[in-house]
């Protein structure tokens, strides 16, 4: 667990509570730019690879 609420993260990278709610469900398709967003405020990164 990263320990941040969803409040939090939410207000980091600029969404609504409800919307990082329905990403962690599953039940919204972010934008890839929200998605690098949230990856970026949460530590992360995202690594695409050609096959």
């Amino acid at each position: 667990s990263l320990q941040i609420s969803q409040r939090a993260l939410a207000k980091l990278v600029g969404i609504s509570t409800r919307d990082v709610c329905h990403i962690e469900q599953g039940k919204a398709n972010p934008t890839l730019t929200t998605q690098v967003k949230l990856l970026s405020a949460l530590g992360l990164t995202l690594a695409i690879e050609a096959k």
